[in-house]
């Protein structure tokens, strides 16, 4: 029995073979088409299924985090057309052993073999199978791959037709990669202009709010009367100052960074924020953490996280607040235990306008957040596992000043 082979090559293919002329044609046509990736992948196999008599086809992308394989797209079959959202780790199984090397490999007599990376496509009954990387500006991007259930081996000028269909495939992405990023700096423009309208138009309201608590203090009744209209002066002040740093940010003027007691400032935060009755803070705080930021941003960015945190703990649950020292870093933890955030949402987490809450959410909170954070040269993550466990964690990490 015939033992399976593995070909990869790095060679490049600059010209179809001539009987395939025609047929790249066609595949050239269904991709300049203005579809998903899952869409154009079946057009373009429907389209060469026939001619070289293939059965199946995958086609993975780089996760945006870049830590794993997804498929985007695969056809053939229901057994193969079910697998469409599974992962694929780098080094794994053929795709992910491509994806790592940026080789295209080739595989024959799969049936007759036992090495582990043949495994996957033994499953789908796959006989000789075809993977090309899709490698984008000298990273690579995703695979491209076909295989046949009914033959042993692929042609020469096969492989190097999919060589070419891989190569079609990849400006294709890259075209959709780029389009997306300018919808998103165009929504990131529009909403730079909105957000400094209603700055500008909050700052007379604002003006008026102050004038009248300050008439209102000399005629408070008692002490608990003007420790509450003192937190109204403070709240009226916090969205006077984010007003301010929209329409600073919005002229390109920036708010030069300060070394700062985070310590300090977080404890200062946390012993006059008021949370709703239903939970209360639990904090751990390292003393003297010294770092170079925006004051006003910082404050703003936990408090986002706190209330954030609240609004999913249940009742009688504690929000967790820690600052440690970790590896040269300011490390904030802001933990809640509510019930964790799903596989779906975890993948928009970050992105502007995009919200979960039915009520009161505008999607921008997290959003802005990591914006400030990445300012002062830190980081912001967040970890939750509902299948693991209940809860979610956000992580700032902050460069300890000299």
């Amino acid at each position: 029995m015939p033992h399976t082979t593995f070909a990869a090559s790095n060679s490049l293919i600059e010209a179809p073979p001539p009987q395939y002329e025609s047929l790249l044609s066609t595949t050239a046509h269904v991709l300049l088409m203005d579809a998903d990736a899952d869409t154009l992948c079946q057009r373009v196999f429907e389209a060469i299924r026939g001619p070289l008599q293939l059965d199946v086809y995958f086609h993975y992308l780089v996760s945006e985090d870049g830590t794993q394989l997804e498929l985007a797209s695969s056809g053939g079959n229901q057994t193969v057309r079910d697998a469409l959202g599974t992962t694929l780790q780098f080094g794994e199984a053929i795709c992910g052993t491509v994806a790592q090397t940026c080789l295209p490999m080739t595989a024959t007599h799969v049936l007759s073999s036992n090495d582990p990376k043949t495994f996957l496509i033994r499953t789908f009954g796959i006989r000789c199978y075809s993977c090309k990387p899709l490698i984008i500006q000298g990273r690579i991007a995703g695979t491209l791959s076909f295989g046949s259930t009914h033959r042993d081996e692929f042609t020469s000028d096969e492989n190097d037709l999919f060589g070419l269909i891989a190569k079609q495939v990849t400006i294709a992405t890259e075209r959709r990669m780029q389009n997306a990023r300018l919808r998103e700096m165009e929504r990131l423009a529009t909403l730079g202009r909105m957000s400094a309208t209603l700055a500008h138009e909050i700052n007379n309201p604002l003006e008026t709010l102050n004038n009248i608590l300050f008439l209102l203090r000399g005629s408070a009744a008692d002490a608990e009367s003007a420790e509450m209209l003192t937190r109204a002066e403070e709240q009226v002040e916090r969205l006077a100052e984010i007003s301010r740093r929209t329409l600073e940010l919005f002229r390109g003027q920036k708010q030069v960074p300060q070394s700062v007691n985070l310590s300090q400032l977080v404890d200062e935060l946390a012993a006059n924020l008021h949370l709703p009755a239903h939970t209360r803070l639990v904090t751990s705080l390292e003393d003297s953490l010294i770092v170079s930021l925006v004051p006003g941003e910082m404050r703003q960015v936990l408090f986002n996280l706190i209330l954030n945190a609240a609004h999913f703990s249940p009742e009688g649950q504690p929000v967790t607040l820690t600052l440690r020292q970790s590896s040269g870093f300011a490390e904030v933890r802001i933990r809640d235990e509510g019930m964790g955030i799903s596989e779906e949402t975890r993948r928009h987490l970050f992105e502007p306008f995009y919200t979960t809450r039915a009520e009161g959410g505008t999607g921008v909170g997290l959003w802005i957040s990591r914006e400030m954070v990445e300012r002062a040269e830190g980081t912001l993550t967040f970890e939750s596992n509902p299948d693991v466990r209940p809860g979610t964690e956000f992580i700032i990490r902050l460069p300890l000043a000299n």
